[in-house]
């Protein structure tokens, strides 16, 4: 009597999976009604045959499992498969989850429709079976998704640190290999960063705290980046020693000033752990040091040498005058013209050597690389 009221139960069972391979479309249409592609993955990220395709196949796999049919070598794979192709879409587990979440509801919904009157016993005998199908199928996701996330980040890092080594290479980038590097810093529009060159780094993880946006590894050191804060950041505490910009600077200086803060640790103390640039200059002017490294010039770069000779010399006798009397008027009625004519000087002489005329020490390290007294 048992054998037969199980055969019995496994012909409903049979028969009700054949159905809903028959409902397929039916039960398409329900799953799209339920989960709003654009609601949930966002507008234009997901195309709709895509969502089509995975409906198919999950509703197959699924059944499959259920009936104890095997599965294809396509189907075999599915959970890996979308978990990887949504990840390189950019939807987040959250989102992807809840389609799976919404397909097992609508495909309890359709076995219930079909075994609730007829048999209870036996829709409710299968409901642990279809649990654990989901729950294996939602952890292969999960993983699927997690090492292709951490692939696509580790590769993304990886193009970010090419760009910006090969734009820390040149002593003085072109507009091309500047631009290529505000790309790789994901803000093309900021014209100014703040600068940092680290020593014995402890970790290669900066925390999102600490101010810097990028870091980078370079030259058995590393550049810290950041056009976010509206102050100098400091060391992380991973940094144990380090040299710092004391304001941000335009892009295209960034090498210039790093490569010279690299030969400048030379000259940091034992106890020195964070240190300004204009700082360590001119500490090492008064030492005597700072000539056998090359002299302070090495910090100013061809920007302003390449310059036309004629608007070099004019740049040049503008600080001069500024330099020696401090003050925008004094200096436009030395030089004979509008003190805003002054102030547009000096700003190009900032976009040219990355420091500005209007800090004092800033203007210390231009006086002494331009030999003024």
């Amino acid at each position: 009597m048992a054998q037969n009221e199980t055969a019995s139960d496994g012909d409903v069972w049979a028969g009700v999976i054949e159905r809903l391979r028959e409902r397929r479309i039916e039960l398409r249409e329900s799953f799209i009604d339920g989960f709003p592609t654009e609601v949930h993955y966002g507008p234009d990220r997901v195309p709709v045959g895509d969502v089509v395709e995975v409906v198919d196949d999950s509703m197959e796999m699924f059944l499959r499992l259920l009936s104890g049919a095997p599965l294809t070598d396509w189907l075999r794979t599915y959970p890996e498969r979308i978990g990887a192709r949504r990840a390189r879409q950019g939807i987040e587990i959250e989102s992807l989850l809840d389609g799976v979440r919404t397909n097992f509801t609508v495909l309890w919904h359709a076995l219930r429709d079909e075994l609730e009157d007829e048999r209870p016993k036996l829709l409710v005998a299968k409901v642990d079976q279809l649990l654990a199908l989901v729950e294996r199928h939602v952890s292969r996701v999960q993983l699927a998704h997690s090492e292709e996330t951490a692939r696509i980040a580790k590769d993304t890092q990886y193009a970010t640190d090419r760009t910006l080594m090969a734009f820390l290479s040149q002593e003085d980038p072109d507009r091309d290999a500047t631009e290529a590097a505000a790309d790789a810093l994901g803000d093309a529009r900021a014209s100014e960063h703040w600068l940092a060159l680290a020593l014995a780094p402890r970790s290669r993880e900066i925390e999102s705290e600490s101010g810097w946006s990028h870091t980078v590894p370079w030259q058995n050191a590393m550049i810290l980046l950041s056009c976010s804060s509206a102050s100098a950041p400091g060391l992380p505490d991973a940094i144990e020693k380090g040299v710092l910009a004391r304001h941000p600077m335009p892009l295209h200086s960034v090498p210039r000033i790093a490569r010279a803060m690299l030969r400048l640790t030379g000259l940091l103390r034992p106890t020195d752990q964070e240190v300004f640039l204009d700082e360590l200059l001119m500490r090492e002017l008064h030492a005597g040091t700072i000539a056998r490294m090359g002299g302070a010039e090495l910090l100013i770069g061809d920007d302003f040498r390449q310059t036309r000779e004629v608007e070099r010399d004019r740049l040049l006798q503008t600080f001069k005058a500024y330099y020696s009397c401090g003050s925008v008027g004094g200096t436009a009625a030395e030089q004979f013209c509008h003190r805003n004519t002054v102030v547009t000087r000096l700003r190009r002489i900032r976009e040219l050597t990355g420091f500005d005329p209007y800090v004092p020490r800033d203007a210390a390290v231009l006086a002494l690389a331009w030999g003024l007294e």
